[in-house]
C-alpha cells in the first residue's frame, strides 16, 4: 500500500551512506513518515504500558544460562508483549504484512530510536509475536480493548451519544479441526454478503458517530446478525454511563420485536429502517402519500451536485406515529426462549423519499419491465406457432395458457384471442391449373396473444419509488426534527467505510494464523488500529470545523473533511539524518516543513515531535 515510498527512501539512504563514507563520516539516514505520529500517538494512550502491565515479561530461556556458563555478558531481554503490539498496530496503520515478514519489515525502520537500543529489528521474530497474540488472550480481550476505549475518550474527548452496529463475514482459508469445546471464535462454514459459501468467522463491530469502535468482536462463522447486536448490547449498557443518553442506530435486522424491546428494556433509545416486510409498513406508506405527493413533503436535506452530470441529492419526509410492538425474552438453559414481557410503545416514523433513490428504482423497474417482456414473448412463442382445425380446439389451448400466464404477470397485460385465418390447399388432381382456376382454399385456427403496458400498475408501483422508512424511539419534534432523524441514520455509512477499511486488500484477510485464539487476538489489534485511525482523523476534522481554518487537499483543493490516508502521504520522505562524529552524534529531520507542524498540532500532538524524535522515549 505504502511500500513505494518506504523502498525509494531506503534507496536513498544507501546513496547517502555511500557519499558519507568516501567524505569520511559515520552518517546513517532513517525514514521516520507518519510511523513516528502513529507511536506518539500510541503513547499518549499508554497501549504499551497498558498491556505490559497485565502480561509479565517472557521467563528468561536457556540462552540465559548459557551466557553465565560461559561467561558472557547477558543477553537482552527483546521486546516486550506492550512492544511486540506496538509494532503490529504500527504495521498495520502503515500497510500490513503477514507475522513472519515483520522482522524484515522492521528493518527498514529506525527501530532503536522507537524503542530504545536494546530493541532491534531481528528480535520481532513470528514466534515472539505469536506468543504475544496468546498472551493477549489469556490477559482478556474485551477488557483490554474497554480500557483502550477509555484511553480515547479521556485523550481525545470521543463522544458516544450515538452507537452504530452491524456485522460482516472474514473468510478463512485452511483447515481448522476443532472441538466445540476450544477457545476462541470456531470457524464454520457459512454463506457472505455476497453469497459465497465457504469457511469464515464474523466480525461485529459497534461504533460511534465517527466509526470508532465502541464494542468490536470476533464471533464463530455463520453467527446471526441479531446474536451480535444483542451480545453487544450488553456490554454497551454495561460500560456506558448513561443509555437513556445514548441512540442505537442499526439496519432493517435491528427492527425486531425482541431487539428492539432489549434496547429500550435497557433505556437505549434506537433508530433504525422499517423492513418492507413489517406489517405497519405499507400502511405508514398510505398514510404518507395521503398528505400529498413527496415533491411537495417539508425538505429534510439537499446536497448539491459535484459534478456538471449529477442530479442533486435531495430528501423529503413527512413524520407519523405508530404502535411499535416489543418483547422482553430469556433464554432458558435448554436454548428456548421464554416471553418475559410484551408491550407497545408510541414511536415515530419518517417516511422519506430520496432523489436518488427513486432513480435507482425507476430504472430497476424498467429492467424488469424488459425481462419480462421477453420472458413472455419467449413463453408465447410456441403456442402461437401452432395450428388448429377448429375453433373449439383453439379455445381449448388458449384457456389454460391465459390462466396460467395471467397469475404472475405484473407490469404487463396480455390480451389472448382465437383469430380465424385463410390457408391454401393442395388440388384435388395433378397437373397444371387451368387459366382463371381459382385455388382451394382452406380455414384453420391459431391462438394471437397481444402484450399491452399495464399503465395502472406501473403508475400505482412508482407511487413507491424512492420511499423508505425510518422509526424513532423519541417523539419528532422542533428538538428532535425529522431532519436529525435521518442524518443520524445517514451516519450508518460510518460502520460500512470501517469495514471496508479492515476487509481492503492486505489488511485483514488473508489470515494467517492457525488457532481461533490469535486470530481473535489480531482482532483486538485491528480494532485498535480502526480505532486510532478514525479518532486521529475525527480529531482534525473537528478542529478545523471550530477554528474555521482549511488544509490543502486533493488537488490542491481547501478542505476540512481530509480523510488520515492524506494525511499520512504528506509526511512521506520524512528522513532523520544522524551523524557521528569521534563520540558526538548530530541528528536533524530531513524535509520537515511548517505544514507538518500544523498538521502535528491539528493531531494532538507536540508540534516538535519530528524536530527532536529522540524525545519519544519520553511519551
Amino acid at each position: 500500500m505504502r511500500y513505494s515510498g518506504v523502498m525509494a527512501m531506503t534507496a536513498r539512504s544507501a546513496l547517502l551512506g555511500k557519499l558519507a563514507v568516501l567524505q569520511g563520516l559515520d552518517v546513517g539516514v532513517e525514514p521516520l513518515d507518519f510511523h513516528l505520529a502513529v507511536l506518539s500517538s500510541l503513547r499518549q494512550l499508554g497501549v504499551a504500558k497498558q498491556i505490559d502491565a497485565r502480561i509479565p515479561p517472557p521467563e528468561p530461556g536457556p540462552q540465559l544460562a548459557i551466557a553465565a556458563a560461559l561467561g558472557l555478558p547477558e543477553p537482552k531481554p527483546g521486546p516486550s508483549a506492550g512492544q511486540c503490539a506496538e509494532a503490529m498496530l504500527l504495521n498495520l496503520m502503515s500497510g500490513r504484512v503477514a507475522l513472519y515478514q515483520m522482522a524484515g519489515w522492521l528493518q527498514r525502520l529506525p527501530c532503536r530510536l522507537f524503542w530504545g537500543a536494546d530493541i532491534c529489528a531481528e528480535q520481532f521474530t513470528d514466534d515472539r509475536l505469536a506468543r504475544t497474540l496468546d498472551a493477549l488472550h489469556e490477559a482478556g480481550l474485551d477488557s483490554l480493548y474497554s480500557e483502550f476505549f477509555a484511553q480515547l475518550v479521556r485523550v481525545h474527548d470521543v463522544p458516544t451519544d450515538r452507537v452504530h452496529s452491524d456485522g460482516s463475514t472474514l473468510s478463512l482459508q485452511g483447515a481448522y479441526e476443532l472441538g466445540e469445546d476450544c477457545e476462541g471464535p470456531i470457524p464454520r462454514f457459512g454463506y457472505s454478503k455476497n453469497n459465497h459459501r465457504g469457511l469464515q468467522l464474523v466480525l461485529g463491530n459497534t461504533v460511534q458517530q465517527h466509526g470508532i469502535p465502541v464494542v468490536s468482536r470476533l464471533y464463530d462463522g455463520n453467527t446471526s446478525d441479531q446474536v451480535i447486536y444483542r451480545d453487544h448490547l450488553a456490554r454497551l449498557a454495561d460500560g456506558l454511563c448513561k443509555p437513556e443518553d445514548t441512540t442505537f442506530v442499526g439496519d432493517c435486522k435491528v427492527c425486531d420485536a425482541e431487539t428492539l424491546g432489549a434496547l429500550r428494556s435497557r433505556k437505549f433509545h434506537v433508530v433504525t429502517l422499517l423492513p418492507k416486510t413489517f406489517s405497519a409498513h405499507r400502511q405508514l406508506l398510505e398514510r404518507a402519500l395521503s398528505k400529498g405527493s413527496p415533491a411537495d413533503w417539508p425538505l429534510l436535506l439537499e446536497r448539491t451536485a459535484k459534478t456538471s452530470d449529477e442530479e442533486p441529492l435531495v430528501y423529503r419526509g413527512v413524520a407519523l406515529s405508530m404502535r411499535m410492538p416489543l418483547q422482553e425474552i430469556a433464554i432458558r438453559k435448554n436454548g428456548k426462549k421464554e416471553v418475559l414481557k410484551a408491550w407497545t410503545q408510541n414511536w415515530s416514523a419518517v417516511v422519506v423519499h430520496s432523489s436518488q433513490l427513486a432513480e435507482v428504482h425507476l430504472s430497476a423497474q424498467n429492467k424488469a419491465i424488459e425481462k419480462e417482456r421477453k420472458a413472455l414473448q419467449s413463453e408465447l412463442r410456441p403456442i402461437e406457432k401452432m395450428r388448429f382445425a377448429t375453433r373449439e380446439k383453439a379455445e381449448g389451448a388458449r384457456e389454460p395458457c391465459e390462466a396460467r400466464i395471467g397469475k404472475r404477470v405484473d407490469t404487463w397485460d396480455v390480451l389472448f384471442e382465437v383469430v380465424e385465418e385463410k390457408k391454401k390447399l393442395p388440388r384435388g388432381k395433378p397437373g397444371r391449373p387451368r387459366t382463371g382456376e381459382a385455388a382451394p382454399e382452406g380455414i384453420e385456427y391459431r391462438v394471437k396473444a397481444t402484450l399491452r403496458a399495464d399503465e395502472e400498475g406501473r403508475r400505482e408501483a412508482a407511487r413507491h419509488h424512492g420511499l423508505f422508512i425510518l422509526v424513532c424511539s423519541r417523539k419528532v419534534n422542533d428538538q428532535h426534527s425529522a431532519s436529525h432523524v435521518l442524518g443520524i441514520y445517514r451516519e450508518q455509512t460510518e460502520v460500512e467505510a470501517g469495514f471496508r477499511w479492515l476487509k481492503a486488500p492486505l489488511q485483514m484477510t488473508p489470515v494467517l494464523l492457525h488457532t481461533p485464539t490469535r486470530i481473535a487476538a489480531l482482532g483486538l489489534l485491528f480494532s485498535m488500529a480502526l480505532g486510532l485511525y478514525r479518532t486521529l482523523q475525527m480529531r482534525v476534522r473537528r478542529a478545523l470545523a471550530q477554528s474555521g481554518h482549511f488544509v490543502v487537499g486533493h488537488h490542491n483543493k481547501p478542505t476540512q473533511q481530509p480523510s488520515l490516508e492524506f494525511i499520512m502521504t504528506k509526511f512521506q520522505h520524512l528522513t532523520h539524518v544522524l551523524v557521528r562524529v569521534e563520540s558526538e552524534q548530530v541528528g536533524q529531520t530531513r524535509n520537515l516543513r511548517e505544514e507538518h507542524r500544523e498538521l502535528l498540532r491539528l493531531l494532538g500532538l507536540p508540534d516538535d515531535l519530528y524536530d527532536a524524535p529522540q524525545t519519544l522515549h519520553a511519551l
